[in-house]
């Protein structure tokens, strides 16, 4: 029997239908379907009345260069979501007579099958994000004196921008970040720090402060082993103290920052827990133009 598979932009969706595509989602994962951002679309596949597959899609150009954030993955049939992706991709060759970088952020479920399917669709694996929970603890050391952790204004976002970008390939999101993207995340209630050591930048975090725990999205300490160390009972201390105690601090790290995950281990992780992968692709125009 043939199956008749429609594919839509959830701008083209009605409530009814917004709603259904809600429900291929668990309730820790948010597409952002009600009220969709500019900069992101959010793909999906229906058999009649029924979302089979969905994907959201977010434009993440820097200085001219067009790059393309793939998330939510959600799929009652592998073989449509297959076709969904590769129907996007189609669009996105159209759409451009440069290359286009894709980064896909894979919720991480021990699914060797969806590992595979992205692998298929021409992804390869660039790194794993791990999630590790700290206690705030009021630590007191002398050193702690020549330490300090600034919250960044919007005049110094430039700056604090240059340190980020500096490492950003070995970040959870890999991409060089713009101060339009930036202001995104700070609307949605994020603040960017700069660590300082002697007077120095040897650190930068962007977190969202919650109810239950301060949630480090990206972190990088560029420093030796024991300027990591000293800075990662410092932020245990500092946000002790201005925090109450019973939060914790929640770290995103990746596995290209080892050196970042030992001294984190060192200083008494409750637990660690996958997060996701990160796995990268390029896009080709569809038609090439010459000179």
């Amino acid at each position: 029997m043939k199956r008749t598979i429609t594919f839509l932009e959830a701008r083209q969706l009605n409530m009814k239908h917004r709603l259904a595509v809600r429900k291929l989602y668990d309730l820790t994962d948010d597409p952002i379907i009600l009220s969709i951002p500019a900069s992101h679309h959010l793909y999906t596949a229906f058999e009649g009345e029924n979302p089979v597959a969905a994907i959201t899609a977010e434009r993440m150009d820097y200085e001219g260069k067009r790059s393309i954030l793939l998330r939510h993955e959600a799929y009652r049939d592998r073989h449509v979501f297959q076709g969904l992706v590769d129907r996007l991709f189609n669009q996105l060759s159209r759409e451009t007579i440069h290359e286009t970088a894709v980064l896909l952020q894979v919720k991480q479920h021990q699914d060797q099958d969806k590992l595979q399917l992205f692998q298929s669709l021409g992804f390869t694996a660039y790194h794993e994000s791990v999630n590790y929970v700290l206690p705030l603890m009021p630590y007191e050391k002398d050193g702690y004196d020549n330490w300090s952790l600034t919250l960044v204004e919007a005049n110094n976002y430039s700056t604090w921008l240059g340190h980020r970008n500096l490492y950003a390939h070995v970040l959870s999101d890999i991409l060089p970040m713009s101060k339009e993207r930036l202001h995104r995340h700070i609307e949605r209630g994020h603040v960017c720090y700069t660590l300082h050591h002697d007077g120095k930048p040897v650190g930068v975090l962007r977190a969202r402060i919650g109810e239950q725990d301060v949630n480090v999205h990206e972190i990088h300490i560029f420093g030796g082993d024991d300027v990591m160390q000293d800075a990662i009972s410092f932020l245990q201390r500092t946000f002790h103290k201005y925090l109450k105690p019973s939060r914790q601090l929640r770290l995103t790290v990746t596995s290209l920052q080892p050196e970042l995950q030992f001294a984190i281990i060192k200083q008494g992780a409750a637990s660690k827990q996958s997060t996701f992968y990160t796995m990268t692709t390029e896009i080709i125009p569809a038609v090439s133009y010459s000179i």
